[in-house]
């Protein structure tokens, strides 16, 4: 089986709080990993996330050690969210995960799938691809981190819960009106073929169907009822939920 997940948000309450849910990701790795074989973590595991030369964030230990853990038993892929964008080498060095940023195509079973986080694709949201851009940049890095960690941790935090309480929870209307859809969709147009889209960030765990009957599939968030995605040897990909 080959297993897709993310946006757990590690650090922010949700439905549950941030420990419960991070037990219950726990609880999810130890039962994966018994027939998994690769894992993808779709980005945005933490609502923050910076490394400096010798500090990281504090909390998430469970999480982190669970990582260690099950990278030990198969492959696991973690893609850089926008809320985890620099991430660097601490999820190699220490837990065995291999960290990407930007798309990967692989093949598993038969099937060609395209994996992504997904933020900043799709048409509109110009604010946040110029704000993307800078958060990307090496100089916007390299002055942060002559902030403190307490300084620029607290920041950080805070920024994401404002912007937060300013958005409202994503809500799926119809096909055309999906910007990952779309994303996909102006793909297909430039003659790019895979099987399946996987693409994380909108919170929303969603299976459509495109236009050249590939489909698009979002494994969802766990800040609510947790949801991931299931690829079988058969080919089929299926969308499932963790209790």
């Amino acid at each position: 089986m080959i297993y897709f997940a993310g946006d757990f948000h590690l650090g922010i309450d949700g439905l549950s709080s941030s420990r419960e849910r991070e037990m219950k990701i726990c609880r999810w790795l130890d039962q994966v990993s018994k027939d998994a074989e690769h894992i993808y973590l779709m980005g945005d595991l933490f609502d923050f996330w910076f490394e400096y030369k010798t500090v990281v964030p504090k909390g998430c230990v469970r999480f982190l050690a669970k990582l260690a853990e099950t990278s030990q038993l198969c492959p696991i892929t973690v893609f850089r969210g926008n809320h985890d964008a620099w991430m660097k080498s601490y999820l190699e060095q220490e837990c065995g995960a291999t960290v990407i940023s930007g798309p990967l195509e692989v093949d598993h079973y038969g099937k060609t799938l395209y994996l992504h986080h997904g933020d900043g694709l799709g048409p509109g949201d110009r604010w946040y691809k110029v704000l993307r851009k800078l958060f990307h940049a090496k100089t916007a890095q390299f002055f942060f981190r002559w902030l403190h960690p307490d300084v620029g941790t607290a920041l950080a935090q805070n920024l994401s819960r404002n912007s937060r309480k300013k958005q409202r929870p994503p809500v799926f209307t119809q096909n055309e009106q999906e910007l990952l859809y779309t994303h996909c969709e102006n793909l297909i147009k430039k003659s790019h073929h895979a099987d399946y889209y996987v693409l994380g960030h909108r919170h929303l765990a969603l299976d459509l169907v495109l236009s050249n009957k590939s489909r698009y599939i979002n494994p969802g968030t766990w800040l609510g009822p947790a949801r991931y995605a299931r690829l079988e040897p058969s080919g089929e990909m299926t969308l499932c939920s963790f209790n």
